[in-house]
């Protein structure tokens, strides 16, 4: 009931106070009216409210594009927003982010011009003539940046591009919780049953409850990663496809190279090219996507895989995400390779996301002038079990104590109870 409340509560405010900030007061006069709905005791009931009126003080300020000013590059994406349901896609996970969430409604109309603004930097789908886009977006660690090419994914898909690849980590953990994420949050459909059953039926998830009308395609699960058998199978093709096809992919070499091969084998055309417009984000874009080899031609395997993908495509954009681009703005401009086309320098834009009002990050606990410097804690036992100074062979018979502390309350709090004694 707590959790009906709470999501009843957050449409009936977003609704109601999409241009102004709802007061307390105003907060519970709307919960008064759904209380009657939802029996709660007073201690959920208040709860309830205070997070609603956090949610809707947290605001977040537009990015900042840095842009090659010497680059033709026409705006496109702002002159077809009078499109009737042209924002489908957006708008079904714009009411996911606050009626589902109950993000604010400043945050995400940030977010919404933020994606604006980053399709806007990639190639127009519609435009005929081959195209190559390379940007880059920084964000914060865990400040919103999977949101954000969440939101880029729905425009993306809403402008008109067929074809949406998504590398993750080089984990298959990693890509299983982004597949079940993009799952809910840009698809609507279990991506498991689609690719498991011959007739392809639906299981809605996330904003496919919201609106099912329209639905992209999955070509990976949280099953599995790529896998052409599979996709053959079922007589699976980016030809049976009238909205967008979604892949989400590790960061493998012979995972990759076998999605080149399917794409080149079973949807190119005459010259083993696609004319499909593709958007390839790069999630966690400085780890393992950048060539660390230095010269005559040569690359690495994930890196070499990744611009060959790019190059299956006669119109491609290609947008590395991450919150550390050291590596990435050092990448060669200029190196290129007749097979697998330029590198993934971003030649084209970078864009830098803000974080949230409410986001604590290193900065804010380990910076110069810390806000939140007094939470840190000095540990005093680990010395003990960890040297500073220790070989490689050393062994670990015990855990300080403190250590163990940690870790009970990380547990404690993951599975919302109380630790012995405690309040």
């Amino acid at each position: 009931m707590v959790e009906m409340l709470y999501r009843l509560l957050s449409v009936a405010i977003n609704t109601k106070y999409r241009d102004v900030i709802p007061t307390e007061e105003n907060i519970r006069e709307e919960a008064l009216i759904l209380r009657g709905i939802c029996p709660v005791s007073d201690e959920e009931y208040d709860h309830v409210i205070r997070q609603i009126h956090a949610a809707m003080l947290v605001s977040m300020d537009r990015g900042v594009a840095i842009i090659d000013p010497n680059a033709v590059h026409l705006p496109w994406f702002m002159h077809r927003r009078g499109r009737e349901d042209f924002f489908f896609y957006w708008a079904r996970y714009e009411r996911f982010l606050t009626d589902i969430k109950g993000w604010g409604p400043r945050v995400v109309a940030t977010i919404n011009d933020d994606s604006d603004r980053i399709i806007d930097l990639c190639g127009d789908p519609e435009k005929v003539e081959p195209w190559q886009r390379r940007g880059l977006v920084i964000g914060d660690v865990q400040s919103g940046k999977t949101a954000n090419y969440t939101a880029l994914c729905c425009k993306a898909a809403d402008a008109g591009y067929k074809v949406i690849i998504l590398l993750t980590g080089t984990l298959e953990n990693l890509r299983r919780q982004t597949q079940e994420r993009l799952d809910a949050e840009f698809i609507g459909r279990k991506s498991g049953e689609l690719l498991r059953r011959r007739d392809r039926q639906s299981i809605f998830v996330g904003v496919g409850r919201i609106d099912n009308r329209r639905n992209g395609m999955v070509f990976t699960s949280i099953n599995t990663d790529f896998k052409a058998n599979t996709l053959n199978a079922i007589g699976l093709s980016l030809r049976d496809c009238r909205e967008p096809a979604l892949f989400v992919v590790k960061k493998n070499r012979r995972i990759l190279e076998n999605l080149e091969q399917w794409l080149r084998a079973f949807n190119a055309g005459a010259d083993q090219m696609l004319d499909l417009p593709l958007l390839l984000i790069d999630d966690e874009a400085d780890n393992a996507s950048v060539n660390t080899r230095q010269g005559g031609g040569d690359y690495t395997a994930v890196n070499g895989a990744i611009r060959g993908l790019l190059n299956c495509f006669h119109r491609a954009a290609y947008i590395g995400v991450t919150a550390t681009p050291y590596a990435n703005i050092f990448i060669d401009p200029d190196d290129a390779d007749e097979m697998v086309g330029n590198d993934l320098f971003p030649r084209d834009f970078i864009y830098s996301i803000s974080s949230p009002t409410n986001y604590i990050g290193a900065d804010a606990i380990f910076g110069e002038d810390a806000t939140y410097a007094h939470s840190l804690e000095i540990i005093s036992d680990a010395e003990a079990f960890f040297p500073l100074r220790h070989k490689t062979d050393h062994q670990i018979t015990d855990l300080p104590q403190e250590l163990e502390g940690c870790n009970c309350s990380f547990c404690a709090s993951q599975c919302n109870c109380r630790l012995p004694g405690t309040e």
